[in-house]
């Protein structure tokens, strides 16, 4: 099988990029061809290369098809959203992966403009009133406009698609809800690596549950959309003190290290800025517990499962995909999105029952091993591209 993978960026920029190459290593352990085409705008990162054989810019999609002749296409995070037709007019399968809601939100965050309310809703003419199609610009004047007709014409394109991929059951829902045919679109849970392949993890519970305390932590984006303003403000109303670890780095740190301060809980919230690999891991092995207070409707909530792999139990809002891999009294606790109060009383819960965290930390554990290890998603993900090539 060969695989033509089409990316904006070959370098390592976020989560999407993470996915496509590691899952591109995986595909090419199990004798598959990778192949990737990108933008001519991106720097091209020689490790994210790897497991590809051909890697080339986007510049004539019809000749390079042609000369790569790949049985499948699998689309990722693209900008120019037009060169997806000239795909689906080459003939060969394509694929595309709907890692944000970018096609599915004129301001792209499925959150509301100035209630900062999560919204579920397909797009439509309430959008306009949301006032979501403004957006941001890095050019003069500083902002753009995006047009709900614009959007339903992108829509449109993507529908002629031979199959869609997608991390959750929400996420399926949300794409169905805008006119896709829903024998098109494959739920293919993300994954994440096991932090103890060779054991370890056995050690790292019981050292954890001797310690008479673990920070909580928050690992993500400093961004609105990701709610630590409503974990704060949350702290502040809780019965019983909690030290929390805040892990990344985003445009509303400053204002958050201020509301900290504001709110008189500052002395408990430690910024560490953003962590990658081992100190990422430390952080996750010193922790009691993962929060996620996402406003945002995430389209999977990939951090969860890393904390589930660490053996942690999770708070999190009950937006996006969160549901499909946190159950509520069994590996964490649900809250509703944007609920201070309800978020308060769980953290309270949590901080007060050390034990009852334990035995969620292990239901996760045990979650994590049945559904989300990295061999999992790569064998449906075959069975999927496999079905798709014989049936066309």
């Amino acid at each position: 099988m060969h695989v033509l993978w089409v990316n904006e960026w070959a370098q390592c920029v976020g989560g999407c990029e993470r996915y496509v190459s590691e899952t591109a290593a995986m595909l090419q352990q199990e004798g598959v061809v990778n192949s990737l085409l990108y933008s001519v705008k991106s720097r091209v990162e020689r490790v994210f290369c790897q497991p590809f054989t051909h890697s080339f810019p986007l510049v004539d999609i019809a000749a390079q098809v042609a000369e790569l002749a790949p049985d499948l296409i699998y689309i990722h995070r693209l900008t120019d959203e037009a060169v997806v037709d000239e795909f689906i007019a080459s003939g060969v399968v394509c694929v595309r992966f709907f890692h944000d809601h970018k096609l599915f939100c004129l301001r792209e965050h499925k959150y509301t403009t100035i209630t900062r309310q999560s919204c579920n809703r397909p797009i439509g003419q309430h959008c306009y009133s949301c006032l979501g199609f403004i957006n941001k610009s890095n050019q003069w004047p500083g902002v753009k406009l995006n047009s709900l007709a614009r959007a339903n014409q992108l829509l449109q394109l993507n529908r002629r698609l031979q199959g869609i991929v997608v991390g959750s059951t929400y996420m399926r829902r949300h794409v169905i809800a805008h006119h896709f045919d829903a024998a098109m679109i494959e739920v293919i849970p993300l994954y994440c690596r096991d932090p103890y392949p060779g054991g370890g993890f056995a050690q790292v519970a019981a050292t954890r549950s001797l310690a008479e305390a673990g920070n909580f932590l928050f690992v993500g984006q400093l961004q609105v959309g990701k709610g630590v303003d409503l974990l704060l403000k949350a702290m502040s109303k809780m019965c019983q003190p909690m030290e929390l670890d805040i892990c990344g780095d985003g445009d509303a740190k400053r204002s958050l290290q201020a509301m900290a301060m504001k709110l008189g809980v500052a002395d408990r919230v430690h910024f560490l800025g953003r962590l990658s690999g081992e100190l990422l891991d430390d952080a996750y092995a010193r922790a009691c517990c993962l929060i996620l207070p996402a406003r945002t409707p995430e389209t999977f909530g990939l951090v969860g499962i890393e904390a589930m792999s660490h053996g942690l139990a999770v708070v999190a809002t009950a937006v996006g995909g969160i549901p499909d891999w946190l159950v509520n009294g069994e590996n964490g606790f649900q809250v509703e999105a944007g609920d201070v109060r309800a978020l308060a009383v769980a953290l309270d819960s949590a901080v007060a029952n050390r034990a009852q965290l334990e035995r969620f930390g292990g239901c996760a554990r045990q979650r994590y091993l049945e559904r989300f290890k990295p061999q999992y998603h790569l064998e449906h993900l075959l069975a999927y591209f496999t079905r798709l090539i014989d049936g066309q």
